[in-house]
């Protein structure tokens, strides 16, 4: 039976646990721990984009309520990049 050398050390892997000075890690606790951190950062960017979306809604609802006050906070950004535009 021919082996490559990511075939021969993932069976090592799957019955030995492997060892770093004081602390032990199986294979199997390994692949716990990072399913656990793949779902953890999955809900933390829903939750995110729940909270952008929702800061989004309340963006549009007050300049719809103050649509001069989004005419003067767009130029002040436009004289802003402007400034920076121009600069050299």
């Amino acid at each position: 039976m021919s082996y490559t050398c990511c075939q021969k050390w993932n069976e090592q892997c799957d019955r030995e646990p492997i060892s770093g000075g004081q602390v032990m890690f199986s294979k199997k606790e390994t692949r716990n721990q990072l399913d656990y951190a793949h779902d953890r950062t999955r809900e933390a960017g829903s939750e995110l984009c729940r909270e952008m979306n929702n800061v989004t809604h309340q963006a549009c609802s007050y300049v719809r309520n103050n649509p001069w006050a989004g005419v003067g906070a767009g130029a002040v950004v436009g004289i802003i990049v402007g400034m920076l535009i121009s600069r050299k």
